[in-house]
């Protein structure tokens, strides 16, 4: 064989090797999957809503921000602790929480604000009331109250301002109105010697010709002030009123008491609450 053909057969071998390395290259590349992206948005409130009518599968990994109440006490699971909650309040909305640990001594009926991301519940899941049931992996969870969670304010007075009878002190410190109520948030103090009753039940806010009285069933929701003081007793608490017309008159809140000594006479304590 002559030097000119042994030149061009290592040439096509050098060239055969390269088309070879190319083409395997590129096989290589187009027999790997490409990876889904996973959607880690925050769930739009209808999302968070539609979880619980169609399924959470569809919204795994999904960050969700929720507030709930708890309705069953943190058990261990799972490597963490996890509880059973009503989110937004509703009887519908059933969840599991699941977090790392329970230092803030989370509790039943406590309200929560939820961070976390939806993660597959399954009913072979210890945690999982059912298979179905919406679960979230929290990263924080933080208490609040009912009025913050599920009914905020809409205007809030700040008022500041206390009576004081006979040794006996009711401080009105600030009113809330919302959307459905209005809160009267109240400090009582007793110096007196003897026992006094406060007639929460009496209560009244007076807005031009109306007369609004005390909404038992909301109050439910919210601390609750004591009706019955002994000496050196100190009371907080929240009174709550159907709704005041934040676009009508001022306000007065009027409460009333009475001491276990009879010869001990209390007018009716009066605040003013301004809404201009």
């Amino acid at each position: 064989m002559s030097l000119l053909k042994k030149k061009s057969s290592k040439k096509l071998l050098a060239l055969t090797c390269i088309i070879s390395i190319i083409v395997t290259v590129f096989a290589g590349c187009g027999s790997k999957q490409t990876k889904p992206k996973v959607n880690t948005k925050v769930l739009s409130e209808s999302e968070f809503e539609k979880m619980y009518t169609a399924g959470s599968s569809s919204y795994v990994d999904r960050k969700a921000n929720f507030y709930a109440k708890v309705t069953s006490d943190a058990k261990s699971g799972d490597g963490g602790v996890y509880f059973q909650c009503e989110a937004e309040n509703s009887l519908n909305m059933n969840t599991i929480v699941k977090i790392k640990n329970n230092n803030d001594g989370i509790k039943k009926d406590d309200i929560i604000h939820v961070f976390g991301k939806v993660v597959k519940s399954s009913s072979d899941d210890k945690s999982s009331v059912s298979e179905g049931t919406p679960t979230i992996k929290a990263t924080k969870i933080e208490k609040t109250d009912y009025a913050k969670a599920f009914d905020p304010a809409v205007k809030t007075i700040q008022i500041n301002k206390d009576e004081n009878q006979n040794g006996f002190v009711i401080t009105l410190s600030k009113v809330e109105v919302s959307k459905t109520v209005t809160r009267v948030y109240l400090n009582l103090s007793n110096s007196t010697t003897n026992t006094v009753s406060v007639n929460t039940f009496d209560s009244k806010l007076l807005q031009g010709s109306s007369q609004l009285d005390i909404n038992d069933e909301a109050a439910m929701n919210y601390p609750q002030i004591q009706t019955e003081l002994m000496q050196g007793i100190k009371s907080q608490g929240v009174l709550v009123f159907k709704n005041v017309d934040l676009n009508g008159d001022n306000v007065k809140f009027t409460i009333t008491a009475s001491s276990s000594d009879y010869n001990v006479q209390f007018q009716p304590y009066q605040f003013d609450i301004p809404l201009k």
